[in-house]
């Protein structure tokens, strides 16, 4: 571009506009998002005409709004333009106009945001370490020479912890072309610059700036500096730096220096380096303990690269492997930062991948003798290892457990420090580890996941029978049943499923699928509802099968023979069905697709949507099966309902018949309420017993606030208006007297909301929160802080006075009536409950001017 723009002369007056579009290109996006546009700003920017300041001070008004890269990109410009220069040998004028003006710029800024974004450009025009060409280090020196060296020490804060950061990324900084001693000098200014830093600066922020500016010039430049200064520094970052008790930002940034240096092999390879390096660890290894969890994470990144670098038994005997295991153990809850780091530290020394027989006895030993280490540390090792090796554990740990499950336990003679491994032991880490891979590598809907569920399911499972018959009791073991089971829905079943291709064919794969394993139990049933789950989500064709299997497998259970209880038969009495463990298969794959919120959840819900005949037949099958849970029946029926409005066009037909059928649930769910009895099936009860507290959906009005919790959503959403008129009726003639308090009342606040509830409705509104706010304070306030949004509030806190009136007896002694708890509510969240102060509620921010009529 320069030498097209040769024949032109820019500094003309006739070319005020050809300069004005020649500037705009340097802060033009698709001028720097191409190569050949970078080669056209540089040669714009190298000009040393009015157009080449123009487009300067173009990036400079343009680089407040943009992104790091687009920073970098003109950065690039910068750095062609100087390229092209230094060929030619007049760089003098460049650096003086524009790169030393964009460092005075980036040193002085005042805002923070500016700042960053003139040091990405920097870094991409100017900055460069000792690995940088002669003359791009030359550059540096002349550019920065009479700016950094005055306000290194400058008052302002800002501009000293800048300097040291521009230091640490361009040292050293020293004219190459000068004599050894000069250049000597200069280093030994710098480093006693900094050390000084590090100690004696009152700001934490430029000590943090001159603690990583340290870090960076010992491990680029250790081979050149001065071993007294280099060692002197290496020292202070461990043994000062590491315990700055005013500022948690010294700290993190002291251990992230030490890892840089630790992650330099010219450090780790010499004698006096690698052994001062090793007391300054010894000096950081407390702060694995640290209060500040940043602190705590590059300490364990700081002892990974030293490991990474020297070898894991360097790592352990500097820092101690107890340290390692405590703080993992009591970071146990943490899935990232500082245990995440040790873990992968930990894994090199107790899971060896070469040796299968050495990790499981690693693992009973470290159980053992650390149990909540044990268990943080493989409950992340699918994270740290290959899925497939962390299988191939978890199947060797289980018969592991199984062979000690059967030899009889010897006592440990005194003076022994071997324990030999128990079969709880070698449970718990085998269940952890499977935790880890069902959490992450088994959580994929592919063929390699459904072969390796598989493979651990079909080696697992005799070593758990084998512990069952022996009479073991743990909690991990239900977590290796849970293998058993998904191990075999998940294999080979799935996989003919999914494949077959036949109506027949698929409808057989899918009831072999859906059908509980011979365990019998909770874990089987869930792995069951899981593995239909997966089905259901890999087309709608599959989905529209299983979601038909699963609604002949509910109907079946109004086919079975009927049982009456004891007594005299008399007419109208309702029979009672026989227990059906396939149908608790079925109603719990039911729930697994309709009500969970995971993605192999959504994915089969956004395939069965696809088959509206498919979700008819789901929801005739939930609407006509027995009440062996009514809770989740009725929440299944009422979600239903909506899954099949939502899966047809939006009609007024489809909103009369969402309309009829939530009512039809609601209805029947208030006739649960009112006969009182236990909903709970004893069978489901048993199978519940980890999942459900005793209390828990046992109730008679559970289904009837899961229905209305259902009825509430649709309410909200306001897409229904025919279903949300049936359910405003519905709920005016709750009010009067409510099933469920708290359902009710939250139904009618929405139904409030949308302008559907009458204004007769206000007092009975009013009573069933009072009667909320006396048992659930915080639900009520809610529902109340809801309310406070709407309109027409006048009338209802004219309500509450007419409800409260004569029934608030004074305080006695005081003399004054005691405030109603529902006004004091209201007025909490921001309405004016005195009397005629709300008057006229207006949604507008500002009010219309009165009228002359008005005015008087």
């Amino acid at each position: 571009s320069a030498s097209m723009l040769a024949p032109v002369d820019l500094d003309d007056a006739s070319a005020a506009g050809l300069r004005g579009l020649l500037a705009s290109t340097a802060s033009s996006p698709a001028f720097l998002r191409s190569a050949r546009g970078k080669d056209f700003v540089a040669g714009v920017l190298r000009g040393n005409t009015l157009a080449s300041s123009a487009a300067h001070q173009s990036v400079k008004k343009a680089l407040p709004s943009w992104t790091q890269a687009r920073a970098r990109a003109a950065g690039d410009c910068y750095k062609r333009a100087f390229d092209s220069l230094a060929k030619e040998g007049d760089t003098e004028s460049f650096e003086e106009d524009y790169l030393q003006d964009l460092a005075r710029a980036f040193l002085f800024s005042k805002s923070k945001k500016l700042a960053s974004q003139l040091k990405s450009l920097l870094d991409s025009a100017l900055h460069c370490s000792v690995t940088g060409t002669k003359v791009k280090r030359a550059c540096v020196e002349r550019v920065y020479a009479p700016l950094l060296w005055r306000h290194i020490t400058a008052p302002n804060n800002e501009c000293r912890r800048r300097a040291f950061e521009v230091l640490g990324t361009c040292f050293p900084i020293a004219d190459p072309d000068a004599s050894k001693d000069v250049s000597t000098s200069a280093i030994e200014r710098q480093l006693t610059l900094l050390k000084n830093a590090l100690t004696e600066d009152p700001d934490p922020s430029c000590r943090a700036a001159a603690c990583h500016a340290s870090g960076r010039a010992l491990a680029t430049c250790w081979p050149k500096l001065a071993k007294g200064p280099a060692t002197h520094m290496l020292r202070t970052l461990g043994a000062t730096c590491c315990r700055d008790s005013t500022s948690p930002a010294v700290r993190e940034a002291a251990l992230k220096a030490l890892t840089a240096c630790a992650s330099s092999k010219h450090i780790t390879s010499a004698g006096a380096g690698e052994k001062t390096l090793r007391k300054a660890l010894r000096d950081a290894s407390r702060h694995l303990h640290d209060k500040s969890p940043v602190v705590r994470n590059a300490c364990a990144h700081l002892l990974g690269a030293y490991a990474q670098s020297t070898s894991i038994d360097a790592a352990f005997a500097a820092v101690g492997s107890e340290n390692l295991l405590q703080r993992i153990a009591e970071d146990d809850e943490s899935r990232r930062g500082s245990s995440q780091a040790i873990a992968k530290l930990l894994v090199k020394a107790y899971f060896p991948l070469e040796d299968g027989s050495r990790q499981v006895a690693l693992a009973a030993a470290l159980y053992n003798k650390k149990p909540l280490a044990a268990r943080a540390f493989y409950g992340r090792l699918a994270e740290l290892a290959p899925a497939e090796d962390v299988a191939r554990f978890v199947v060797m740990a289980s018969k592991a457990a199984s062979e000690v499950s059967k030899t009889p336990t010897k006592k440990r003679k005194s003076g022994e420090d071997y324990e030999a491994p128990s079969s709880q032991a070698l449970v718990a880490v085998a269940a952890t580890a499977y935790a880890s891979l069902a959490r992450g590598p088994l959580s994929a809907n592919t063929e390699g996941a459904r072969k390796l569920a598989a493979y651990v399911g079909d080696g697992v499972a005799t070593c758990v029978q084998s512990l069952v018959d022996s009479g073991l009791q743990s909690e991990d073991l239900r977590g290796l049943r849970t293998a058993v089971a998904l191990g075999g829905l998940r294999g080979q079943d799935e996989a003919e499923a999914g494949a077959a291709r036949s109506k027949a064919q698929r409808r057989d794969g899918i009831q072999r699928v859906v059908a509980p394993s011979s365990l019998n139990d909770a874990e089987s049933v869930a792995a069951a509802a899981d593995a239909a789950c997966r089905l259901a989500g890999r087309g709608m064709k599959q989905a529209g099968d299983v979601a038909r299997t699963l609604a002949e497998t509910l109907f079946a259970l109004n086919t079975t023979t009927a049982k009456e209880k004891p007594g005299t038969r008399k007419r109208g009495r309702v029979k009672e069905k026989a227990p059906s463990s396939s149908s608790e298969a079925a109603a719990c794959a039911i729930g697994r697709i309709i009500l969970r919120n995971d993605p192999t959840a959504r994915d089969a819900r956004k395939q069965l949507m696809r088959d509206a005949k498919a979700v008819d037949a789901l929801h005739a099958a939930c609407r006509a099966s027995s009440c062996r849970d009514a809770a989740l029946m009725a929440t299944l029926e009422a979600r239903l309902a909506v899954l099949k409005f939502s899966a047809r066009e939006a009609s007024s037909e489809a909103d009369k018949v969402l309309a009829k059928d939530l009512k039809r649930a609601l209805d029947a769910a208030v006739a649960l309420v009112e006969s009182g009895e236990e909903i709970l099936s004893p069978e489901l009860a048993r199978q519940r017993t980890d999942e459900i507290n005793e209390d828990a959906g046992g109730t008679s009005d559970a289904p009837f606030r899961a229905c209305c919790a259902v009825a509430t959503s649709v309410v909200a959403s306001s897409g229904a208006p025919a279903t949300t008129r049936v359910l405003a009726a519905a709920c005016e003639a709750w009010l009067g007297e409510p099933p469920c308090v708290e359902a009710v009342a939250s139904l009618a606040v929405a139904l409030r909301l949308r302008g559907e509830l009458s204004g007769d409705a206000d007092g009975p509104l009013a009573c069933a929160l009072s009667r909320w706010l006396e048992h659930d304070s915080d639900g009520a306030q809610r529902a109340v802080r809801a309310l406070a949004r709407g309109e027409r509030l006048e009338d209802f806190v004219d309500a509450v006075r007419e409800r409260s009136s004569g029934m608030t007896p004074q305080t006695p002694g005081k003399g004054r009536v005691r405030a109603d708890p529902l006004l004091a509510a209201l007025q909490a969240h921001g309405v004016d409950v005195r009397r005629g102060a709300l008057g006229d509620r207006s949604n507008d921010v500002v009010a219309a001017e009165p009228i002359l009529s008005q005015a008087f």
